[in-house]
């Protein structure tokens, strides 16, 4: 099976009953081929699909000379490089479905803590900034994420190395903590950040992985706080997300290397020297 899960590029042929795209057309593909008729695809809920193919981790993706995906799953670009746009098809939509789900909670007024400012945090971060009038703190452990982060609309900058967050969030806040909490890394240290930093009946969005969640059953109870777990996001956030990105709010940190560069790409991904995204391109 060849990898590749985040994909954009042109349509060369179409099956007799397509009707929404033609060749020659440039479209975004959701990360995921669905049945559209079992229950979770009749409620929107694509990821959750009984039938659902994943490209590049159930079946052939991206690095593939050519991809065979499904109508359902095409966005149609009008004038975004699928080049440009490529990663927005896992990153960008992962990032946008926890920030529409925090700026449904957001009010004027409201804070929002945004941790890990790297591949999907400083998508997250300029959809939040798009979209609410929340004060947005970006917490970090580096001062060159952080540095990002206010170009991408944060208001504060914490280096977790150096400061206590909770301290900072109590400062900025006047005691009394952030409505939400984005956690882009989902380490032991960052999911523990939540009970110290949000108000009353807030939520820690768990975006990355690989830790895990140590708190008292008591502390979710007396704080009413709640962690949601992110999943990828749906067809409509995906095209939600390409208005914004097609409306100059959203930006990505690309760099692009050449199929044949891609051990090379992916030695750097695994000892943290690319910046945002890397594009692979045929």
């Amino acid at each position: 099976m060849r990898l590749g899960h985040e994909n954009a590029g042109t349509v060369v042929e179409v099956g007799d009953e397509v009707s929404t795209v033609d060749v020659g057309d440039s479209v975004l593909c959701h990360p995921v081929i669905t049945c559209g008729v079992c229950r979770p695809c009749r409620l929107g809920e694509d990821m959750y699909c009984e039938n659902v193919s994943f490209p590049g981790l159930t079946t052939d993706g991206g690095f593939a000379e050519y991809l065979r995906t499904g109508e359902r799953s095409v966005i149609k670009l009008e004038s975004i490089d699928p080049v440009e746009i490529a990663p927005h098809a896992d990153a960008g939509i992962t990032a946008y479905h926890a920030a529409k789900k925090a700026v449904d909670e957001l009010v004027p007024g409201d804070a929002c803590v945004v941790v890990g400012i790297g591949r999907l945090g400083h998508i997250g971060l300029q959809v939040l900034d798009a979209m609410s009038a929340a004060d947005l703190v970006a917490v970090d452990i580096k001062d060159e994420p952080l540095e990002l982060a206010e170009d991408c609309g944060a208001d504060y900058a914490v280096n977790s190395s150096e400061d206590d967050v909770a301290s900072v969030v109590d400062d900025l806040t006047d005691g009394e903590g952030v409505s939400q909490v984005l956690d882009f890394v989902g380490s032991d240290e960052t999911t523990a950040l939540g009970p110290d930093v949000l108000a009353p009946g807030g939520d820690h969005h768990v975006i990355g992985y690989g830790g895990h969640v140590h708190e008292p059953a008591q502390t979710l109870v007396d704080g009413e706080m709640s962690y949601r777990g992110t999943l990828v996001g749906t067809y409509p956030e995906l095209q939600e997300l390409v208005a914004l990105v097609d409306d100059g709010a959203v930006e990505l940190e690309t760099s692009t290397y050449s199929l044949d560069e891609i051990n090379t790409v992916a030695e750097r991904l695994e000892h943290g020297e690319i910046e945002g995204r890397a594009v692979i391109t045929p």
